[in-house]
């Protein structure tokens, strides 16, 4: 009779464990519905798209992965686009306490997600890539485990702590992103149900990617040239169109010869170039200010100054940091804003003196 009963209460305990589990499944297929209908709405961008899948991922009733992480692929890269999830234990607990106070479905959740939306998670990894070597063994469109020892330098981008899971997004044999989510705050080991869900989302994320054709949307919304690490040229435009500085400095850069170690070297030198010239932009501009790739070999920077000796002073550092790394130069003209004109003319007067300094070899100002 103890057996007997010992028996009994195994098989009930088995059975309760699998239904509860079923439950879970089911409620997470349903979610994923409401995360398609959502992401298939006429009004949806790739903004809402994206943090809709993130939100399944990273949702107590779905998911719930600590924090959720999405890159597109581009140029042979995997280039971070979106992010969802707190930054730190303390913003964690916040959120936990909130979720309890309040009941939230998967419906409700979506509907804050607004098109100007952003995740703070997201400031520290803007402009942050994945080369293909790095990532190439978690490609195959089944979800991973990977402890944080065997990716250091990626845990170290990423404040990845114990352990990640990386699922790529796939349809067929073509890759469209990755997407990487974690338990960096509860520090509970990946289960089998997360990487289920996991799986699922990203399946459902690339159909929704390809069919709606998000996937070239994706590469034009990027805000950061992946070669250079600079802004994109799309961004300057916007910048143009809504000017919230009084007054600034417009440098334009155009590298010297570049075409010449392109011909001479091969495009891979040639890159090598250019990912140094962004290097040195960003190592020598300040927070204040912003810096473009505005062509092939050429850059717009934003200073926040319209002193003069500032300005030469930074873009001599510059040109000391391409100049000491690569033996190569470039030349600069700058003009004021609104000194000069509105921003279209003070653009053009900048790339005249730039054509000019390649002749004198100076930075131009007039």
């Amino acid at each position: 009779l103890y057996m007997l009963k010992n028996f009994r209460e195994e098989i009930a305990e088995k059975l309760f464990y699998i239904h509860y589990h079923a439950t879970r499944l089911a409620q997470s297929f349903i979610n994923s519905r409401l995360i398609i209908e959502y992401a298939l709405k006429p009004d949806s961008n790739i903004n809402t798209i994206l943090y809709a899948f993130l939100t399944g991922i990273t949702a107590g009733y779905s998911g719930s992965f600590n924090r959720a992480l999405f890159f597109y692929y581009f140029d042979g890269k995997f280039v971070f686009q979106r992010a969802l999830g707190p930054r730190t234990l303390e913003e964690a607990h916040r959120i936990w306490e909130a979720i309890e106070d309040i009941e939230l479905n998967m419906k409700d959740f979506l509907e804050t997600v607004s098109k100007d939306f952003r995740s703070a998670l997201e400031l520290p990894y803007e402009g942050k890539f994945l080369d293909m070597e790095s990532i190439k063994d978690y490609i195959d469109g089944e979800p991973h485990v990977v402890k944080a020892e065997e990716i250091k330098e990626i845990a170290e981008t990423f404040d990845i702590v114990k352990e990640c899971a990386i699922v790529a997004v796939k349809t067929g044999d073509k890759l469209l992103g990755l997407l990487i989510a974690d338990n960096n705050f509860d520090l509970k080991p990946v289960s089998d149900y997360q990487l289920t869900v996991l799986k699922d989302l990203a399946h459902q994320m690339a159909l929704v990617i390809e069919n709606r054709k998000f996937f070239e949307s994706i590469k034009e919304k990027a805000e950061i040239d992946a070669l250079t690490n600079l802004k994109t040229r799309r961004i300057f435009e916007e910048f143009v169109q809504n000017i919230q500085m009084s007054n600034f400095s417009l440098v334009f850069i155009d590298l010297n010869k570049f075409k010449m170690v392109n011909d001479m070297y091969g495009h891979e030198k040639g890159d090598e170039l250019l990912k140094k010239f962004g290097k040195c932009i960003n190592m020598n501009i300040r927070k204040i200010d912003y810096a473009f790739r505005y062509g092939g070999d050429e850059a717009v920077i934003i200073l926040n100054t319209t002193d003069r000796d500032i300005v030469e002073r930074i873009i001599k550092r510059i040109h000391e940091c391409f100049e000491q790394s690569t033996g190569n130069t470039f030349s600069a003209g700058v003009a004021i804003y609104p000194l000069e004109g509105e921003i279209t003319k003070v653009l053009k007067l900048a790339d005249e003196r730039c054509y000019k300094s390649k002749i004198t070899g100076k930075i131009e100002f007039e």
